[in-house]
């Protein structure tokens, strides 16, 4: 009796694999560090909080992938 209840199996959906980190990324990556570094070279505090919200989208979209 005591096998039947305790055998039973923890069945875990596979993990998903990071998508392949393609040229657009690099666009995208380089696009934001410009950006990025303008904004703080300049002292544009709009440019900064507007480009932090751009990327915490893309970062997000990303890992949906």
């Amino acid at each position: 009796m005591w096998q039947r209840i305790m055998r039973w199996e923890v069945k875990y959906p596979e993990p998903k694999k990071p998508a392949p980190f393609d040229n657009w990324d690099i666009i995208v990556c380089g696009g934001f560090a410009y950006a990025f570094t303008i904004s703080v070279m300049t002292f544009n505090v709009v440019m900064f909080i507007l480009i932090e919200l751009l990327w915490s989208w893309f970062v997000r979209e990303r890992v949906k992938r």
